[in-house]
C-alpha cells in the first residue's frame, strides 16, 4: 500500500516536494524488516484505537481498527524498503 500526495503547508506558504510513504515502518527505524512484522504480529487479532498498539507503534496499516492478515501482508509487501529520511511519529 502506498499513496503519492502533494502537501502544501501555509503560514507564509511552504511547498514540499512529492514523497512516497510506504506502509510498514512500524518501529520507525527507516527499514521495513522482520522487526516491523513482529511488532504488528504481537497485536494480531486485537482491536486498536488510532491505529496504534500500546507502545504507540502504528500496527493497523489499513485503518480498519483491527490488526489482521491484511496489515501483516501490507508490511511484508514492503519488506526491505528503506525510507529516504526519518519519519517521526508525533
Amino acid at each position: 500500500m502506498s499513496e503519492i500526495a502533494e502537501i502544501t503547508l501555509s503560514a507564509s506558504s511552504t511547498s514540499l516536494a512529492r514523497v512516497e510513504l510506504r506502509a510498514g515502518l512500524v518501529n520507525a527505524d527507516n527499514v521495513v524488516s522482520i522487526q516491523d512484522i513482529s511488532a504488528a504480529a504481537a497485536s494480531f487479532g486485537q482491536i486498536v484505537s488510532d491505529r496504534t498498539d500500546d507502545s504507540g507503534h502504528i500496527v493497523d496499516m489499513n485503518g480498519d481498527d483491527m490488526v489482521n492478515v491484511l496489515d501483516i501482508s501490507t508490511i511484508a509487501s514492503n519488506f526491505g524498503a528503506v525510507s529516504p529520511q526519518v519519519w517521526l511519529n508525533p
